[in-house]
């Protein structure tokens, strides 16, 4: 089904930009990552909320339903998955999604219903009971978009390279945004002290917490305010990382704790690594 905000039923639909009902949402928490359990499968999760109390007794009765609707154009993988429960998750084989993905979210109704009912629906469509045709859509939101690629759903640390510029003096390094993953450029000197000291899992959490950090906190930034870069295959798996861990990066979101959970908290590796706390010795 395609999302048109502008569509009109002949009869109320929960969904965004519309004031069928009032003071009511349908949202459907959608979520997409890898399955840690399973390398050849992604795990689809979501957690449907809907605002309107008469529409979720249509779906507990099972006179309606709710669909989500998967197409992936580089695989030609289209799939419409039809559940019953508002809450939980779904396999989805590696094989069959990559580049990008869209996600819609719906409930249709699975019989002909007659003389429903709700305080909520606007009160321009009358008084009377309102029936719905079977297939009718009750209720649906603009459609989520995901770049799938592994890499996404990695360490963010999968999205960097080394590079060289023997201009660059020992201690300074650079970012360069411009390729398609982005290059943290250094001298020859410091880039061969940083790849032995990379052998340590201690040097590790100090690299994640100082070059990798300030790394990640200037991509954030960079997506916040700028399109610049949005083609660039970096650009899309930081922002499908964002999506999967349910991060709306805007203008106004905070650059530090967006940083901090792409990067799983790395001032907790750092305690565990180099700080040890808990280890007495």
């Amino acid at each position: 089904m395609k999302f048109d905000a502008q569509k009109t039923f002949g009869y109320p639909v929960l969904r965004p930009g519309s004031e069928d009902y009032i003071q009511a949402d349908f949202q459907s928490g959608v979520s997409f990552g890898i399955n840690e359990k399973n390398e050849n499968e992604y795990l689809l999760s979501y957690d449907a909320a809907i605002g309107v109390e008469e529409i979720r007794d249509l779906i507990k009765t099972k006179k309606a339903s709710v669909q989500l609707e998967l197409n992936c154009r580089t695989t030609f993988y289209g799939e419409v998955y039809e559940i019953n429960n508002l809450k939980g998750k779904l396999p989805i084989a590696s094989d069959n999604v990559r580049g990008g993905l869209e996600i819609a979210c719906y409930v249709t109704a699975t019989k002909p219903i007659s003389n429903f009912t709700s305080k909520k629906i606007n009160s321009e469509f009358g008084n009377a009971p309102v029936s719905f045709p079977r297939y009718a859509v009750l209720a649906c939101e603009a459609p989520i978009h995901y770049w799938v690629d592994r890499e996404a759903f990695r360490n963010i640390t999968s999205i960097f390279d080394y590079g060289e510029d023997p201009g660059l003096p020992e201690g300074i390094w650079r970012l360069n945004l411009d390729e398609e993953r982005v290059e943290i450029i250094l001298s020859p000197t410091q880039l061969d002290i940083l790849k032995q000291a990379s052998a340590s899992k201690l040097n590790q959490a100090i690299i994640l917490n100082s070059i990798i950090f300030g790394a990640v906190l200037e991509i954030v930034n960079t997506l916040k305010t700028k399109n610049d870069f949005l083609d660039r295959r970096w650009a899309k798996n930081v922002l499908a990382k964002c999506a999967a861990l349910g991060i709306n990066l805007t203008e106004t979101s905070n650059a530090v704790d967006v940083t901090q959970k792409l990067m799983a908290k790395p001032l907790a590796t750092l305690n565990s690594r180099v700080f040890k706390v808990g280890d007495d010795n």
